[in-house]
């Protein structure tokens, strides 16, 4: 056969097509043009194009893409010759994941080809030509991550969230100047020259992010807030339509408050967007809500995670809230037939424990009786804090400077220490002690940090804990006890309230002692 000619297969080879579409804006080719150029390309090499698989929206950092992984099954499982992608980078832009990825489709006997990018990967010449593309794709990867960090790095110093965007409440200002491909205009319709890049409170909407706060803060759930909305016709910043979940990222981002919300350092999780290890940092904008408010609400969060999904919107005050004072566990409401008052829902609270297996010897107390103690108990509270709110204000004032105190002593402590390793480690490193003795130096250094540690926890636990009753909750609670839903007072009762547990002496007789929020046990 003279050289120039190849021989022809007798049948051509089966090829799956497969297109990329990135989440960064400068990657963004459409999948139409990758396709076109994959069919055309497989025309001119006569292939057979069995199917395109398409990861839209997908980024080429890693593989967890299942478009390129049912690829790469197709090649190893199914007769697949070829992967033709629009260019290399498509397939990835991972150094890792390209050589473990590439390595499976090659070890199945397929190959990888490039619409765009022809080379020979049958030569070592052309294996080395694709490796300097593919190599050129993770320099771009690795310097768009670069330029990426440096700018939300360089936002948040300027107390700007780490992207740009509206945020509900808000109007976002973008300081108009001229770019490559332009002029970037104000999102404001403002000329060059009259802002700069911030945000201000919309007048339209900021009452209504206060009154989202204040609603969740009296009770409310988020699946309530989003019907609000939806009912007064209110739409989220994409002008869509609100759901519990978007209700809850509105607010727990902070923005309302005037603060950043900002993934920990170190954290290391793979999924910062979902994580609850977060950080708020003081952003440049004016806050719509109160401090007071937002405190109330992360307190409220926190609270609330522990209830159970239907405790959230129960018909009873009481609910989760109280026990049984002889095993510590929940207590169900049961209903009841009576002869003369006909069926009464929740008519009882019964130890859970006793009903489900007598795990517990059990007590109970009938709904309203729990009820109309818990209200004669607020009521003296009440009283009592009218007449002594001043001397509460300055016994929580005196508390709080004692614990801020004694916190500033356990801090500078860590300090001390801290520098003490820092110079005993470089007293190791110039041989001026020996090992042995840094070791026990610095493990003795170790044990004395781990107690600060504690103390600080400790401490903390000691400020959370309030000085004394919350005043305002007290007072709305009487004031408002005919007037609100079950739900509003279990909230508001939650705040004074950890809980109430229930004791039965004898027949007819029952015990009810509460445990308050600020560390107080009363007889009720």
């Amino acid at each position: 056969m003279p050289p120039q000619l190849r021989a022809v297969p007798a049948e051509a080879p089966r090829v799956i097509g497969y297109i990329r579409v990135s989440t960064a804006r400068e990657e963004m080719i459409s999948p139409e043009l990758q396709r076109q150029a994959i069919e055309d390309y497989c025309t001119r090499k006569g292939y057979i194009l069995a199917e395109v698989i398409e990861d839209l929206d997908a980024t080429g950092r890693n593989f967890a893409r299942k478009g390129i992984q049912r690829a790469i099954e197709s090649v190893e499982g199914s007769g697949i010759a070829v992967v033709v992608v629009w260019k290399f980078s498509r397939f990835g832009r991972n150094r890792r994941g390209w050589a473990l990825n590439l390595g499976r489709v090659e070890d199945a006997g397929g190959r990888l080809e490039s619409a765009t990018e022809e080379v020979d990967t049958t030569t070592s010449t052309g294996r080395l030509g694709r490796g300097m593309l593919a190599e050129f794709a993770a320099f771009e990867s690795d310097r768009a991550g670069e330029d990426w960090t440096s700018a939300h790095k360089n936002r948040l110093g300027n107390g700007l969230p780490h992207t740009g965007g509206d945020r509900f409440g808000y109007l976002y200002h973008r300081t108009t100047t001229p770019t490559r491909d332009g002029i970037r205009i104000c999102p404001q319709g403002c000329e060059r020259g009259e802002c700069d890049t911030s945000y201000v409170p919309n007048p339209d909407t900021r009452d209504v992010l206060t009154s989202m706060f204040d609603r969740y803060n009296g009770g409310e759930r988020m699946r309530s807030i989003a019907i609000w909305l939806n009912d007064h016709g209110i739409k989220t910043v994409r002008g869509g339509r609100w759901t519990p979940g978007s209700v809850r990222r509105t607010m727990d981002a902070g923005f309302a408050a005037g603060l950043l919300r900002v993934h920990r350092k170190g954290c290391g999780c793979k999924s910062p967007t979902n994580c609850d290890s977060v950080d708020f940092l003081p952003g440049a904008h004016d806050a719509i809500i109160t401090r007071e408010a937002w405190d109330a609400y992360r307190a409220n969060r926190v609270r609330r995670a522990t209830y159970a999904p239907r405790t959230e919107s129960t018909p009873y005050p009481l609910s989760g809230l109280i026990i049984c004072d002889l095993c510590r566990g929940p207590m169900n409401l049961q209903n009841r037939q009576q002869v003369k008052a006909g069926y009464i829902r929740g008519y009882m609270y019964y130890c859970a424990r006793n009903m489900r297996a007598r795990f517990c010897a059990g007590s109970s107390v009938q709904r309203k009786e729990a009820e109309s103690r818990v209200l004669t108990w607020l009521r003296d509270l009440g009283s009592e804090v009218t007449a002594e709110s001043e001397q509460v204000k300055i016994s929580a004032r005196v508390a709080r400077t004692s614990v801020q105190e004694r916190r500033k002593s356990l801090l500078r402590d860590q300090q001390q220490i801290a520098e003490a390793l820092s110079r005993l480690t470089v007293q190791l490193a110039k041989g001026v002690v020996p090992e042995a003795a840094y070791n026990s130096a610095r493990a003795e250094l170790e044990e004395e940090n781990i107690a600060l540690v504690d103390a600080l926890a400790a401490l903390d636990a000691e400020d959370a804990m309030p000085a004394g009753p919350p005043i305002h909750v007290v007072r709305d609670l009487i004031a408002r006890w005919e007037l609100l839903q079950a739900p509003q007072k279990r909230e508001l009762l939650s705040q004074l309230l950890d809980h109430v547990a229930v004791r039965r002496i004898g027949k007819g007789n029952v015990e009810l002692t509460a445990l308050t929020t600020w560390g107080t046990q009363v007889a009720l």
